[in-house]
């Protein structure tokens, strides 16, 4: 067996990278309005610069670095900070943890207040003194609807549009709808709380004590949420969604974009970056960018039906490399379907649940899960890698054929 992975306290920023088997891993923050040319440019050189040039997209909407040094932090932090691209201060970078949906502000179906009220409880963290005291996983989702559904973005504490009110998301729980301003209210009081109750700090963990403490919101259980669209193809106010090969690119792929972007004369545009570790742009720049092979611009593209980790090239808790596997085996995944290949239980490509989930070991075998997530129980354990396609293809005939029978 694999050895257990190493559970991190905190999620790793510019000024407090974490060591991985390939260097030091960065996470830089993605804007509530997504990247323009200059911030992709200087993310681009940041990454080259600084790390190995590996640049992957985040289950949470952010860009990871790979492979910087530790000879050189001091000086990618300050190139960081001048490019804009964090804050000049280490702690507020830290409160920099307010999420939108990647169509929030260009949508017209959503909620018209979504981004307002984003910006509004990003500067009540950054600005609150206590907020200092949150815990260093912990995140805000601010979701208005329409085209990405609620429910998508994984946070500790939500708000979810509901006709023209709001309500208040906590795990399986949300809150009896609020107006603006009770809403905001409410969010305000959420937030002092779990800042200053060690015992409260991640909410979603303790779902039924955390919302005992605000009886008056009227607590509800959550009715079965869609899991949301992939974001590929054409979309709203002329946008284009396009996925990111498993997530990954390099500093080239990045910086041909930027100057895609200053080429067409789109410097005011922007780029957002998706939780389905893929990206929104404008359509323009989708067609002028059309046959980057890292790029998936059609949703019926089989890559999209895969997930993996950096696995054994860049993490020392992965058994065995993921990338080459996942790729290949997605011309088997049937449509609709998803194949989850992990370096190890952990899971970090994909922490949800999926049809199938492939995790490899050092000796050379995989676990495979079904339904379930990679720390899960495996219905067939020590596969050999030649025998992992024969697996997969009786799954699918046997899912195919009680597709037909249902």
């Amino acid at each position: 067996m694999g050895r257990a992975p190493q559970v991190k306290g905190w999620c790793p920023d510019v000024f407090a990278p974490m060591q991985a088997k390939d260097g030091l891993l960065v996470r830089v923050r993605s804007p509530l309005r997504g990247f323009d040319a200059f911030g992709l440019r200087d993310l681009a050189v940041l990454g080259q610069r600084f790390g190995n040039g590996c640049i992957e997209l985040t289950n949470r909407g952010n860009v990871q670095l790979r492979g910087f040094a530790a000879e050189s932090l001091a000086e990618a932090q300050n190139f960081a900070r001048d490019a804009g691209l964090v804050e000049s201060d280490p702690a507020l970078e830290k409160r920099r943890i307010v999420m939108v949906a990647p169509l929030a502000g260009l949508d017209p179906t959503e909620h018209p207040r979504t981004m307002a009220l984003a910006q509004a409880v990003a500067d009540f963290i950054r600005d609150e003194p206590c907020m200092a005291g949150l815990h260093p996983k912990f995140s805000v989702a601010v979701e208005g609807g329409g085209v990405v559904p609620c429910g998508v973005l994984a946070a500790e504490l939500s708000l979810w549009a509901d006709g023209a009110e709001w309500r208040v998301v906590c795990g399986h729980q949300m809150s009896v709808p609020l107006n603006e301003a009770e809403a905001l209210r409410a969010m305000a009081l959420l937030l002092e709380r779990v800042a200053t109750d060690a015992d409260l700090a991640r909410p979603s963990r303790l779902v039924e004590a955390f919302c005992a403490c605000f009886p008056d919101l009227g607590w509800e259980n959550i009715p079965a949420q869609s899991s949301g669209s992939m974001l590929v193809g054409a979309l709203s106010h002329g946008m284009w969604g396009a996925g990111v090969v498993l997530g990954r690119m390099q500093g080239d792929d990045l910086a041909r974009v930027a100057d895609a972007m200053m080429v067409h004369k789109m410097q005011g545009e922007r780029v957002r970056v998706t939780p389905f570790r893929g990206m929104v742009m404008p359509q323009k720049l989708a067609e002028v960018l059309s046959h980057e092979s890292w790029l998936i611009m059609q949703v019926d593209d089989p890559r999209l039906r895969v997930k993996a980790c950096i696995g054994a090239l860049g993490c020392a808790h992965a058994g065995d490399e993921t990338r080459d596997i996942a790729l290949g085996m997605a011309p088997l995944v049937p449509e609709g379907r998803l194949l989850h290949v992990s370096g190890c239980v952990k899971g970090c490509a994909y922490p949800r649940v999926a049809d199938v989930t492939l995790v490899t070991h050092g000796e050379d075998y995989y676990d495979v899960v079904l339904n379930g997530r990679a720390r899960d129980e495996a219905m067939a354990q020590g596969v050999r890698p030649s025998g992992v396609g024969d697996v997969l293809a009786q799954i699918w005939k046997e899912d195919t054929l009680h597709d037909d029978i249902s």
